[in-house]
């Protein structure tokens, strides 16, 4: 039989006035894995630690789900802001799916509740 393990998407959102200013995509686990697809922050509410909220419920989440390696793709744009919080840089894919404006990226992972 054929079994799918993909479920939905987690999808974490950060709101003022119910309008959406952040949002944190992720993978479900597979084998103890989670993969972030996006993080995103409205630019006029950048650097009030939205980013960091996200990410640190994100983590809450995977420990309950028995993760053990977060991981994700960045460009060099964003590559300290994941360094600043634990993620370490794994190796470098030259060509990213994200599209043509981005020419390199990061590979991080940090584990999880560390």
């Amino acid at each position: 039989a054929v079994k799918s393990y993909f479920q939905e998407p987690i999808k974490l959102g950060a709101f003022i006035n119910n309008s959406l200013i952040g949002f944190l995509i992720a993978i479900n686990p597979i084998g103890g894995v989670l993969f972030i697809i996006w993080l995103a922050v409205d630019q006029a509410y950048q650097k009030k630690g939205i980013g960091t909220n996200l990410l640190a419920k994100l983590e809450e989440k995977a420990l309950q789900m028995g993760v053990h390696n977060i991981q994700l793709q960045s460009d060099e744009r964003t590559i300290k802001f994941y360094e600043s919080r634990g993620f370490e840089k794994i190796g470098l894919d030259k060509v990213l799916s994200c599209g043509p404006s981005i020419s390199s990226g990061w590979e991080s992972k940090r584990k999880a509740g560390s």
